[in-house]
């Protein structure tokens, strides 16, 4: 790259950076004015050809490039853009012969889209294991005939399976006062913004002495 903006067009076409793996632009930091890119980075989604001596700005909307000037080497989160997410790695450079070009910014875009969907869908498919508990399970029943505590267990039964029957969630009971409940951390998420609404319908059962 320093050889063609050099005049040495020949050399830069042997140039390292001309066969990169992955896309690369070239700016100059003091007016944002894009001086080269590869092929990869001319062949992503809305970019083109025709970018030469475009601003940054105007080549992709909404790029910020401070990070790069306060001497980060890397831009600050996830770059979404044309429905796709970027990494992007950057630095500094005065190369040697440049004469008036000064320093040069160079840019690395590493596409991460299809493992930030495989991430997303692994966290909101990971399983969350959880223990439900009747509280006080010995005063609940105290005091009740067979008959009563028999409609008691069955009511809260009912409710609990109800309460995941639409969703990916495993409910199993394996003592008279204790389920093991198995759910995708995704849909753990709107149990807990419905807070876990469940427990209110249980308090509501009613046996023939009054409220649960």
């Amino acid at each position: 790259y320093v050889e063609r903006i050099a005049g040495g067009a020949d050399t830069a076409k042997n140039s390292n950076m001309l066969f990169a793996p992955m896309p690369m632009m070239v700016f100059n930091p003091e007016n944002d004015d894009v001086l080269w890119a590869n092929d990869l980075f001319t062949d992503l989604p809305g970019v083109g050809k025709d970018i030469f001596e475009s601003r940054v700005r105007d080549v992709v909307e909404g790029f910020e490039t401070h990070w790069i000037l306060e001497g980060k080497s890397e831009f600050p989160g996830l770059f979404t853009w044309n429905g796709r997410r970027y990494r992007i790695f950057g630095c500094l450079s005065r190369p040697e012969g440049t004469g008036h070009m000064g320093v040069l910014a160079t840019t690395y875009w590493m596409d991460v889209t299809d493992l930030e969907h495989i991430r997303t869908t692994l966290a909101e498919t990971r399983p969350v294991v959880a223990i439900i508990m009747i509280d006080n399970y010995e005063d609940l029943v105290k005091n009740t005939t067979d008959s009563e505590k028999s409609n008691i267990l069955a009511g809260i039964d009912k409710r609990l399976f109800a309460w995941v029957k639409d969703s990916s969630a495993v409910l199993r009971k394996y003592d008279r006062d204790k389920y093991i409940f198995v759910i995708e951390n995704a849909e753990l998420d709107k149990l807990v913004a419905r807070k876990f609404s469940v427990l209110q319908e249980v308090r509501e059962i009613e046996n023939h002495e009054g409220v649960v």
